[in-house]
């Protein structure tokens, strides 16, 4: 069972190597090794000379601002983690982190609101960097009664054994893709103690998988849901921010479930139609 730690990375970044690299130097370092890229290739990639980036790596001399904005694009680091890059350099953080209630945001908040309204009739969940359901449209909110009472955050929800899980027929496979998607997200979140903690109690309940999980032909994973006697198949899809320069908006996911088939829009359709009341549903907020 694969675990992802990558802590002590970024813990020996922030008080400098053993061979006393800067801070700033030992996260560029550390951020280059995790998108495989050689000093040569990233040093192309933002206008410098290899030999300005290894003394950077090496700190025997410290970035402007201007280059860290560079090196955090050229290596699609998340807001969050360009703000503790900022900070290493000796900068003050760039991106602000308001949170999703903010006046500021407000715009933003209608706009994933709007998104999950003109999905309907087929769920969408708003999610956090821990997977926690920040809001849903009606269509997620009728989907999941079917399975009882909402769970805590969709991780756990689609992979823990319960209701959903017994009622994914490709549970393996979706397992996999899921787990696969984490690790990455611990990866760039580390250290995110919560985040590896959810990895670590997820792997658990998951199990090992079939080594052949995965190897369907399949363009992509699409979960397969048994519901009524029905298999209702479903295409997957992310929405998120681009550009976003408030840490919680560049965080925010958008997960969107369509049908895969005429059977499965049908199905989503049929279950509006003969909804009750939102009030009276499991509500997830």
């Amino acid at each position: 069972m694969i675990v992802v730690r990558r802590g002590n990375d970024d813990n020996r970044a922030r008080r400098g190597d053993d061979d006393g690299r800067s801070w700033i130097g030992a996260l560029v370092a550390v951020w280059r090794s995790r998108r495989g890229l050689s000093q040569l290739a990233l040093a192309r990639e933002v206008g410098l000379a290899q030999r300005n980036l290894s003394f950077i790596e090496s700190g025997r001399s410290r970035p402007r601002r201007s280059t860290v904005d560079r090196l955090a694009e050229a290596m699609d680091i998340p807001a969050r983690k360009r703000n503790a890059l900022h900070v290493a350099a000796g900068f003050p953080p760039c991106y602000p982190e308001l949170g999703l209630a903010s006046e500021a945001v407000a715009p933003y908040r209608f706009a994933v609101e709007r998104l999950l309204q003109v999905h309907e009739p087929c769920p969408a969940f708003a999610i956090d960097r821990w997977w926690n359901v920040v809001t849903a449209n009606e269509g997620a909110v009728r989907f999941t009664a079917l399975f009882g009472p909402p769970p805590a955050d969709l991780l756990t929800g689609m992979l823990a054994p319960g209701p959903i899980r017994e009622a994914l027929e490709n549970y393996a496979e979706v397992a996999a893709t899921i787990m696969r998607r984490l690790r990455r997200e611990v990866a760039d979140a580390a250290p995110d103690g919560k985040l590896q903690q959810m990895l670590d109690r997820v792997q658990r309940l998951v199990g090992p998988l079939p080594a052949t999980t995965g190897e369907t032909g399949d363009l992509l994973v699409c979960p397969r849901f048994r519901v009524h006697g029905q298999t209702i198949a479903t295409v997957s899809m992310i929405a998120r921010f681009g550009q976003a320069r408030e840490v919680s908006l560049d965080e925010l996911r958008i997960e969107l479930l369509y049908p895969a088939d005429a059977v499965g829009e049908a199905f989503f359709r049929n279950l509006a139609d003969a909804a009750v009341p939102r009030a009276a549903l499991p509500g997830i907020t």
